[in-house]
């Protein structure tokens, strides 16, 4: 089973307000979020994006690579500030529209050729990103799909960043 990450969108000062508010307020708001723009499910590709950004890999059991962090590549997928909402594995992530901008400006420094030798079944076999499994290894059709939910998170970055919006992470 994969761990599904998801992006949110919004206003600094909305989540100024909702940082302060229950938890059931900030589920109700992730629910009202569903089937728009401001959120973007990454399913169980959060992984395989981190290793192409990064050419890191990331797992969740590992705290220490969910520190905050200055680079802003690494910052996409992995990084944030804990807030107090606590997520399936760890706390919801905070990205301020300061480190927002940063990640929209890195995000689109980012071509094929930047991550292509990472973009291949034997790069993710060997550094066992999901969906590795040893009895059936990635393949080429598995990998297909990434360069475009790379774009969309460009595109999501990229609109967070034009209006100036903090992005959380639930992962």
């Amino acid at each position: 089973m994969s761990i599904i990450a998801r992006y949110i969108r919004l206003p600094a000062d909305k989540w100024q307000s909702l940082s302060e508010a229950p938890k059931k307020d900030f589920d109700d708001y992730q629910d009202s979020l569903r089937g728009t723009n401001s959120m973007m499910l990454l399913s169980g590709d959060w992984q395989a994006i981190h290793f192409l950004l990064t050419g890191k890999i990331a797992h969740i059991s590992d705290t220490e690579i969910r520190e905050p962090t200055s680079e802003p590549l690494e910052s996409v997928v992995m990084g944030g500030v804990d807030t107090k909402f606590v997520s399936v594995y760890g706390n919801v992530k905070f990205l301020s529209p300061e480190v927002v901008k940063k990640c929209s400006t890195a995000l689109n420094q980012v071509t094929e050729a930047y991550y292509g030798e990472r973009l291949t079944p034997d790069a993710f076999n060997d550094a066992e990103i999901y969906p590795y499994d040893e009895a059936n290894p990635c393949t080429e059709d598995e990998l297909e799909a990434l360069p475009d939910v790379l774009d969309s998170i460009k595109w999501f970055f990229g609109a967070a960043s034009e209006e100036h919006q903090a992005i959380l992470i639930d992962l």
